[in-house]
């Protein structure tokens, strides 16, 4: 890799894959400090990498056209074809278990092209951000840093503290402590009315304001309660992380949030239940992963999709997060 190389990421995956991959980005950008990256993926993640060190420009890879490439096809869009042909460097981190999307983008003529070794997460052994810096191993590049992190500049400091004084009606000499009940899987989630207790026994004991974060999922439950709550559905991801680096304490399941709130470099209390805990923990200085390991656990997709009863999040109580989330509030 040289300075003046063009470099494509491809990255479909969700929040907390996709931050989990950041520490390899931040490995290609050093190599390439003054070179052109572009990186294609979801619409609402380029925002956390786009001129914020990681990419120059972010692409949605919600293009029609694009799903020609997961066939088997005589004939690719000739306005893609040029597109992949114009990079010196192409790293796909999709999913490709059939290996069609690959076959194709090296029939686009683009010179060099990088994918994981393993087609699909599924498939990861060790934490996903060593599996995922794999994809550069080829080009002997290694990892300069192992925890993910989002680039937050003024223009967010700002947003965060507008939002703060203005939509919500709270104490603003307490200390925040943002709780978000939901995640990409109900399967994952530790009871809403255990974190509504655990809410409470933080406002009773530390008197400190606690903000619930909602999605759609959530939002009718989270209105009931006398929190105050924000709609995170209304956000960019980028606002949401602004807003949650303001608080000193944040409390989540197996979710894209929570690793959101640990790329932000907050403490973090990540509640896991069914997902394998050694591959998709979040990283970083401050993290307590909260996690009952029984005879069947992790689970695989389709066990944790028809699994009747998950002892391994019910057996979490409610006084094992509160203590947790203690000896971090006193160590603020």
């Amino acid at each position: 890799m040289n300075y003046s190389e063009r470099i494509l990421i491809i990255n479909s995956s969700s929040i907390g894959d996709f931050i989990l991959s950041l520490p390899t980005l931040f490995a290609i950008r050093k190599k390439s400090p003054q070179g052109y990256i572009e990186l294609m993926g979801k619409s609402e993640i380029l925002g956390l990498a786009e001129n914020r060190f990681y990419v120059n420009k972010g692409i949605s890879i919600e293009i029609n056209s694009l799903s020609n490439f997961f066939l088997e096809k005589d004939n690719l869009p000739d306005s893609l074809v040029k597109y992949f042909k114009s990079f010196q460097i192409i790293f796909t981190f999709l999913n490709d278990r059939e290996g069609i999307f690959l076959k194709n983008l090296k029939r686009t003529g683009a010179e060099k092209i990088y994918s994981l070794d393993k087609p699909s997460p599924e498939a990861f052994k060790e934490h996903a951000t060593i599996e995922y810096s794999k994809i550069i191993k080829p080009l002997g590049i290694e990892l300069n840093i192992k925890k993910p992190k989002i680039f937050l500049n003024k223009q967010d400091h700002k947003f965060a503290d507008n939002f703060i004084k203005s939509k919500l009606s709270i104490n603003q000499k307490n200390y925040y402590v943002a709780i978000h009940p939901g995640s990409g899987s109900k399967k994952k989630n530790w009871s809403f009315d255990n974190f509504v207790k655990l809410s409470e026994k933080l406002k009773n004991e530390f008197n400190c304001n606690i903000l619930l974060l909602s999605g759609p999922a959530e939002s009718p439950k989270i209105i009931k309660e006398k929190n105050c709550f924000i709609n995170a559905s209304g956000l960019s991801l980028i606002e949401l992380a602004s807003i949650l680096e303001k608080c000193s304490l944040y409390i989540g399941n197996d979710s894209g949030i929570t690793h959101l709130a640990s790329a932000v470099g907050i403490p973090v209390i990540a509640i896991f239940g069914p997902t394998n805990v050694n591959v998709w923990k979040p990283t970083g200085n401050n993290i307590r992963i909260i996690y009952k390991e029984i005879s069947c656990s992790p689970c695989s997709r389709e066990k944790m999709s028809s699994c009747a009863q998950q002892k391994c999040i019910e057996l979490i109580d409610v006084n094992e997060v509160f203590e947790a989330c203690k000896n971090i509030i006193k160590k603020t």
